[in-house]
């Protein structure tokens, strides 16, 4: 299939493709340059049309905290359920606006990494996701409420360690 846009613009931070098109086999960009000439190249082939449309790559949130649900005016209401509820809604807001990775930089514990999961087995459809599950801050710290209380050094690489061995990234 073809995707043919006012304009592509493709990643490398300088060039923009006007009346551009990319072409997408079982759901990947397989070759990308003016429409013109990709309707030549793959004859035959369905072009879908987005005039005054832009095509960019993904989007990526570097900073995500996707369960944050304590600033809600339902917040005494959340549980482990609507709380993993809460992030799966998130994760599909971000996808459908662009974002295509995020960095998830503290949500509950293993709630990141079970998200990846649910994503692996087809039950849930979401951006990439990188976590690195709890935060950890220092006793009393920024995040206290949500985060593994850790003084010192070897206090931090132990829970560091924790986070890896449940498969933060």
């Amino acid at each position: 299939m073809i995707l043919a846009a006012e304009r592509v613009i493709t990643g490398d931070g300088k060039t923009v493709i006007d009346n551009g098109a990319v072409y997408v086999v079982d759901g990947k960009i397989t070759d990308v340059g003016e429409a013109s000439k990709l309707r030549e190249k793959y004859l035959g082939e369905e072009v879908k049309e987005y005039p005054g449309a832009t095509i960019l790559p993904g989007l990526i949130d570097m900073h995500v905290h996707a369960a944050f649900w304590r600033s809600h005016s339902d917040a005494p209401y959340f549980n482990d359920f609507k709380i993993a509820y809460f992030a799966a809604d998130y994760a599909k807001r971000a996808l459908a606006s662009g974002v295509t990775t995020f960095r998830d930089v503290s949500s509950p514990q293993n709630l990141c990494v079970s998200l990846n999961y649910a994503v692996s087995q087809g039950y849930l459809i979401a951006p990439r996701i990188i976590t690195t599950d709890s935060a950890l801050c220092f006793t009393g710290g920024h995040g206290w409420i949500s985060s593994i209380e850790v003084d010192g050094p070897w206090a931090i690489r132990a829970a560091i360690r924790d986070n890896i061995k449940r498969g933060a990234h």
